[in-house]
């Protein structure tokens, strides 16, 4: 018989044997006896097993490793630990039907402080989250190296709490950083957006990277982890993962990325946090319009993995981003480090970016950008800059005309060459404008365009569902032929603020107003120069904008009568909720088109006042009407 201080480990599986209760009692004092034991294994326990001889084995200061096998021991759990004085580094439970109050007591047993590994392979956990398990798996994060719930019968569908659960699980399993990234080829892909969450937020930036080198989706969306978490760093690791994905054969699930999308969706533009994520990442554009791509840090689309297919070996990886660039940009180390990387990674990183914007950068860095950037990809274009060297507007024309894609283009302050000592390199701008077949949305502002807007606009092949003309000193020819064009058919927003238009009325304004009245729900005629007789001259025409949602009017010296003259013929354009109007001249001094000097309060007081009693009496409460600077009313 060998001595029983010498045995490390014990497996016992033939209950059969013990037919007395007497021989159980002799069998676990003799364990007890086994003073280095390290390793028990108890196989097929039986439903009448009485747990209280656990009691006899108390002196087993050695034993780090318990594993309860098929068994009965629904209800005992606590009967069976509590004859053990030091705490687990593994305890393994298969099979066992254990209770909520199983899992509560060995959350809060003083064996459980140390584990390293939990297993609770097929026991019926579903019931416990949220509840006990959840307060287990809280308790254990600290150490917890290795968790396996397999079997436990959890499912989306009948448990809302999975998710938590999963955070749970990968916040355990992170805190050995790296147990979890030897471990990752072992994981079921439900667990990789959880573990990607935790890692972002604690920063372990070794797993980022291999996550993202096993990332089993084809796409990866950081948006909200960057606002919820601005680190550099970590953003960074998960660039890094992206550098040199292992060799077929290095995982056994080799990633399946395809689009790493760093854009933000409104939802998250509007967060309190985003902030300091901008902070941070100052180049950074976030965007109202959200992406199209699927969340696939939720789940995977699997009828669009099916309708693609596995990734190829050489399929690049698309980074989404929105980016806002000004100088002195250069100077952020990530942004150049990107933008670096991209180019030195030989086709194998394309960077998308859908919505640019760009002011006041040297022209040599700004078409680097455009040269790095996928250009067919890019959809929202916004430049702020004056271009006034003929070979800089030509460099810029010609990358202007391969964004091919491209729905919506704003230019602030460029300088139009119309002269004709430039005619050719205007020529040559307007003939790349016109291979933009999709552009959809026109902004034009601070820039000298008098008389010369069909140059503009007739090189374009579609019609326009937006057209801003903002402080470019229109003509009336400029008006007129804008309303025998063909984008008068589709627009649905028109703003010509900063023009005068005041001897336009009566005239081609009315007859522009009259054209787009069946399509447009956007109107902004601010700081215009329109008085009482020119609003009187153009509500005949607002009356047929059935389909307007804003009307924006301020800085416009008009007065209380006019106002309150607006609102009752417009009360019965139903669509109509939302209007910007000026502050009456009764209240303050216009000098120049513009509002100027304090604001007479009282005054004011009663305006608003007599506004909101004929919304009331015209059954308009729905529509709200603001002025156009802060009401000193409360």
């Amino acid at each position: 018989m060998p001595e029983l201080e010498a045995i490390r480990e014990v497996w016992l599986h033939h209950w059969s044997r013990f037919c007395f209760l007497s021989d159980l009692i002799q069998f676990f004092t003799q364990i007890g006896q086994m003073c280095n034991l390290g390793n028990l294994i108890m196989s097929g326990i039986p439903s009448n097993f009485p747990a209280d001889c656990f009691s006899l084995m108390n002196p087993l200061d050695h034993l780090q490793k318990l594993h309860l096998i098929f068994g009965c021991l629904s209800g005992q759990l606590n009967k069976m630990l509590n004859g053990l004085q030091k705490p687990l580094e593994t305890l393994v439970i298969n099979g066992c039907r254990l209770t909520e109050n199983d899992i509560t007591y060995l959350s809060q047993s003083i064996r459980a402080t140390r584990l390293k590994e939990l297993i609770l392979c097929s026991n019926n956990l579903s019931q416990m989250v949220p509840g006990p398990l959840e307060v287990l798996l809280g308790e254990v994060s600290g150490t917890l190296q290795h968790l396996n719930l397999r079997s436990c019968r959890f499912t989306e569908m009948s448990n809302p709490s999975l998710p938590k659960l999963l955070e749970l699980a990968a916040y355990s399993l992170l805190s050995n950083e790296a147990s979890a990234i030897s471990a990752l080829e072992e994981f079921t892909v439900n667990l990789f957006p959880p573990l990607l969450t935790a890692a972002f937020a604690k920063g372990h930036e070794k797993a980022l990277k291999a996550l993202v080198q096993a990332w089993p989706f084809p796409f990866l969306r950081l948006g909200s982890l960057i606002v919820q978490w601005p680190k550099q760093d970590s953003l960074q690791a998960v660039l890094d993962g992206l550098e040199d994905f292992p060799a077929h054969g290095a995982y056994p699930r080799r990633s399946e990325l395809r689009v790493l999308d760093l854009t933000l969706n409104f939802d998250q533009v509007q967060s309190k946090k985003v902030s300091e994520a901008l902070a941070m990442f100052p180049f950074w554009l976030p965007s109202t319009v959200k992406a199209p791509m699927p969340q696939a840090m939720v789940k995977s689309n699997s009828e669009e993995d099916t309708r693609r297919g596995p990734k190829k070996l050489w399929e690049p990886v698309e980074l989404h981003i929105d980016l806002f660039l000004r100088v002195p940009f250069k100077f952020d180390p990530f942004l150049s480090g990107l933008l670096t990387k991209v180019k030195q990674s030989g086709g194998s990183l394309r960077l998308c970016c859908r919505k640019l914007h760009i002011e006041e950068m040297p022209f040599n860095s700004l078409v680097g950008i455009l040269k790095t950037l996928e250009l067919d990809f890019m959809q929202e274009l916004e430049v702020f800059d004056w271009f006034q060297a003929l070979s800089e507007q030509r460099l810029f024309a010609t990358q202007l005309g391969r964004i091919c894609n491209l729905r919506s283009l704003k230019l602030a302050y460029y300088h139009w060459a119309f002269s004709p000592v430039s005619e050719q390199s205007s020529s040559y701008f307007l003939s790349q404008l016109s291979k933009l077949g999709h552009l959809q949305k026109l902004h034009l502002s601070y820039s000298y365009l008098s008389g010369n807007l069909h140059q503009v606009l007739s090189c374009l092949q579609s019609p326009l569902h937006a057209l801003e003309i903002c402080s470019c000193t229109l003509l009336n020819t400029d008006i007129i032929y804008l309303s025998q064009s063909l984008h008068v058919t589709c627009l649905k927003k028109l703003d010509l603020s900063g023009n005068d238009l005041s001897y336009m009325v009566p005239g081609s304004l009315e007859t522009l107003l009259e054209k787009i009245s069946g399509t447009l729900q956007h109107l902004n005629l601010n700081h215009c120069q329109l008085k009482d007789a020119h609003l009187s001259a153009i509500l005949p025409a607002l009356r047929h904008f059935s389909w307007l949602h804003y009307l924006g009017l301020s800085d416009n010296p008009i007065s209380q009568a006019s106002l309150l003259s607006l609102l009752e013929h417009t009360a019965g354009l139903m669509e109509l909720k939302q209007v910007l109007y000026p502050i009456p001249v009764e209240c303050c001094t216009y000098l120049h088109g513009l509002s100027w000097g304090p604001v007479n309060k009282d005054k004011m007081y009663q305006v608003q006042a007599e506004i909101q009693n004929l919304l009331q009496a015209v059954q308009r409460a729905d529509m709200q009407w603001r002025p156009h600077c802060p009401s000193p009313c409360p």
